[in-house]
């Protein structure tokens, strides 16, 4: 904290122990549950990462076992929930019996096949308000 030159936490005291009890220590989940809240305080404009973050997180991105917590595969993750925290908007979806993860984007390119050579001369992120819209 004093290395970052921070004055308040990062994570609150609760969080931190929801982030001990499900990892149970074990960095490398450690440190999944705590890149993932992060972008997911950020998301939301938040400071301070907050036990329902941690919530929110083991909710979307892992499964309760026995034994402990796992990563859930990708095509378990809702198309709702966060698929890629560096890039929020990404999402999981289907077309025909192809699934894909990313964004819709609609491009236009043009094409020179004697000097083989493409540009891409527009393009366009339709504003979807439901996915099933596409699908």
């Amino acid at each position: 904290m004093q290395t970052a030159n921070l004055a308040t936490p990062v994570f609150a005291e609760s969080a931190v122990a929801q982030v001990h009890a499900a990892s149970q220590g074990i960095p490398r989940v450690v440190n999944l549950i705590c890149t993932q809240a992060l972008y997911d305080a950020a998301q939301r404009g938040h400071d301070v990462i907050e036990e329902s973050h941690i919530i929110r997180i083991l909710a979307d991105q892992t499964t309760q076992t026995e034994t402990g917590i796992l990563p859930k595969e990708n095509n378990e993750i809702s198309a709702s929930n966060l698929q890629n925290p560096s890039e929020p908007e990404a999402t999981f979806r289907k077309k025909g019996k192809i699934q894909y993860t990313g964004y819709v984007v609609n491009t236009v390119e043009a094409r020179d096949e004697e000097k083989e050579l493409s540009m891409v001369i527009h393009h366009e992120q339709p504003a979807m308000s439901n996915w099933a819209e596409i699908l």
